[in-house]
């Protein structure tokens, strides 16, 4: 991801967008967010930041991330989830 935006739009910009995106990872660690996934698995949610879906599993303690997809790209092709 960052080495697309660098190639597309240059250093700065690049950061910048890590930099939103990451900054969401924080979010989901606090707050009860996103959009449950059931036909990816029963404990798999997601999130739209920027062009990309951010598909992860909370529990209590921790979020995990499972994936980190552009919006354009299809998720069927990326299984398994788990």
């Amino acid at each position: 991801m960052w080495d697309y935006s660098f190639r597309q739009f240059g250093i700065v910009q690049a950061d910048a967008y890590i930099g939103r995106i990451a900054a969401v990872f924080d979010v989901l660690a606090k707050h009860d967010i996103g959009t449950h996934r059931a036909e990816l698995g029963e404990d798999i949610f997601s999130l739209p930041v920027e062009q990309h879906m951010i598909y992860f599993v909370p529990s209590l303690t921790v979020v995990t991330i499972i994936h980190i997809l552009s919006q354009s790209q299809d998720t069927a092709r990326h299984k398994p989830w788990r």
